[in-house]
């Protein structure tokens, strides 16, 4: 960070510092641009990690972050009228997984500054960061204050949840569970003497403390399971109440501006990996923005950020219409279906089809930490395009095959320089998807005479 006389100078000003704000700042510290990391800490919450949150938190270098995860737990429902134990939940308390995170942040240099963003504006080719604590001037901006931020450009059903931390008189074994209820839905996690109970559902009387508090009690008093889990348990502390409606906000608008985590796509609690999906999107935000400086077309990094998020939202809103269609099932209120038909119907709206033939062309896609142009497969279901199969250049593959490969010729194509495994495997991708058809060749598939392929 340098000074010029009028404000600080960095190359990047990240607004947020949870996971996707840190996740994004120490990539980019680590590719040498110089970061200013701004967040305030959040409240004290139990929540709950999968496998491969806890897997993408040591690849991205949050060995910290990583280690305030408590424990691997199992993980239980009743949901729909079916009782079930699916795989195993890691617990983490918030306040010390954000610890870590900014502790992870601070050994690359990044310090963690604790203040209020007010806004964030750009004056040609410099973004100017105002908040309470002074100003600050960046080369480019990676929007990660989550559920803050505004201008949605779609909104999922309104829901509401509202959370209750309490403490036992005992000690009990670990454990999450999820349960579909007459009108909302909930969950309790566990993890010695303390425990958290969520429940989800839509806005009623807004800003009453007194039956939001009914609503948490309810629940605990009618759920039998939750009802002997929480026996002798006292509340601790105040109860909270936050958004939890889906809603997306295209990540790339203003040239050298990017969202990331919440503050470009938040999902409905139920359809969970909430803090994978924040660490996916750092690591395209950093690429967006590595791009950018690095002199790249921001035209081709918008198209690639956006269109990745369009498609994440659909496939997200039909995983929800689902969660809430199978409950409705076992339950009588409106609640259920309304929002079933709901997210149904978002699903179908983003549903992107391309109407063209099966052909190769130029699109953009992630090459490690750049966003470029190359010649993808574009079919009907995959409108984005795919680049690689098993690392295997799939055009390159296709102009290979396209040309009659004959049983003297290459069994691998010299250009694509990966193992005959890897091209057999992508060849038999091909063909599985009828992009090719396997004429009498060899047994291992990769003589085939004709393409489905337009030029």
């Amino acid at each position: 960070m340098r000074q010029d006389g009028r404000a600080s100078m960095v190359d990047v000003a990240v607004l947020g510092a949870g996971p996707a704000g840190v996740a994004t700042a120490c990539a980019l510290a680590r590719l040498g641009y110089s970061v200013a990391l701004l967040g305030q800490p959040r409240g004290e919450a139990l929540e709950g990690f999968s496998q491969r949150t806890l897997v993408q938190l040591r690849n991205d270098g949050l060995h910290a972050a990583a280690a305030a995860v408590r424990v691997a737990c199992p993980r239980g429902s009743r949901w729909g009228g079916v009782q079930s134990t699916s795989g195993t939940e890691f617990i983490v308390e918030r306040a010390s997984f954000d610890r870590g995170l900014h502790e992870d942040a601070r050994r690359l240099g990044i310090a963690v500054q604790a203040t209020h963003v007010e806004s964030a504006q750009r004056q040609g080719d410099v973004w100017h960061v105002r908040t309470r604590n002074g100003d600050l001037r960046s080369r480019a901006v990676v929007e990660a204050r989550g559920r803050r931020v505004r201008g949605a450009s779609c909104v999922g059903p309104q829901l509401l949840a509202i959370s209750q931390h309490y403490r036992s008189p005992q000690a009990r074994p670990a454990g999450a569970s999820v349960f579909s209820l007459h009108d909302c839905w909930c969950w309790l996690v566990q993890d010695g003497e303390e425990s958290w109970l969520q429940v989800v559902g839509a806005p009623r009387n807004r800003g009453a403390a007194s039956d939001l508090s009914g609503q948490i009690e309810s629940v605990r008093s009618a759920v039998p399971e939750i009802s002997l889990a929480l026996q002798g348990a006292e509340p601790v502390g105040a109860l909270r109440a936050r958004a939890a409606t889906a809603r997306m906000v295209l990540p790339a608008d203003e040239p050298g501006r990017v969202r990331v985590g919440d503050a470009a796509f938040a999902m409905d609690p139920l359809t969970g990996h909430g803090i994978y999906e924040a660490l996916a999107s750092a690591g395209v935000g950093v690429a967006a923005i590595h791009t950018w400086l690095g002199g790249g077309d921001w035209s081709i990094v918008q198209r690639y950020v956006n269109e990745r998020c369009q498609d994440l939202w659909q496939k997200k809103m039909a995983a929800a219409a689902g969660f809430y269609e199978q409950a409705s099932g076992a339950q009588t209120h409106s609640f259920w279906r309304q929002h079933a038909a709901a997210y149904a119907t978002l699903a179908a709206d983003w549903s992107r089809h391309d109407p063209g033939p099966v052909r190769v062309e130029m699109r953009p896609v992630l090459n490690e930490q750049r966003i470029e142009l190359q010649r993808v497969v574009v079919m009907p279901d995959r409108p984005r395009g795919v680049w690689q199969m098993d690392s295997v250049d799939l055009a390159v593959l296709v102009d290979w095959l396209r040309t009659g490969p004959d049983a003297g010729g290459p069994r691998v194509p010299p250009k694509l320089n990966r193992p005959r495994a890897s091209v057999a495997r992508a060849i038999r991708w091909l063909a599985t998807h009828g992009l090719i058809t396997a004429g009498p060749g060899r047994a291992d598939h990769t003589t085939f005479f004709s393409t489905s392929l337009g030029g």
